[in-house]
């Protein structure tokens, strides 16, 4: 896959996107013009099953480092920040060919019994 001049593999898009979390990271910066704070990000994707503490752990320590070393991302730990990467536009319209967002903002059922 190449957009924008970067290079990036299917394998590594689809690895990327398999996880929710990443994808919702992906759909918050779509519509992003300025950097998005780490807490914003936390803010979003915590639910009552998933405490806010833990959200916040699982982006800063697994999910913005891999999109950041994919160079999907640009993330800056000191300012705790998030913006779209070089890589961004490869793997932000792969998300949207493969796993597109229903009307009511959530993802189609998988198991194809909608």
């Amino acid at each position: 896959m190449n957009r924008g001049g970067h290079q990036i593999t299917t394998d590594t898009a689809l690895r990327l996107l398999s996880d929710r979390q990443r994808r919702e990271v992906l759909r918050r910066l779509t519509g992003a013009d300025e950097p998005v704070t780490v807490e914003s990000l936390t803010a979003s994707l915590a639910t009552t099953a998933t405490g806010a503490d833990t959200v916040r752990l699982q982006l800063v320590h697994n999910h913005l480092p891999k999109l950041h070393d994919a160079e999907v991302i640009d993330y800056d730990p000191e300012d705790r920040t998030v913006r779209r990467g070089p890589g961004f536009d490869a793997v932000a319209s792969l998300l949207q060919a493969v796993i597109p967002r229903r009307e009511d903002g959530h993802e189609p059922d998988q198991s194809g019994s909608e």
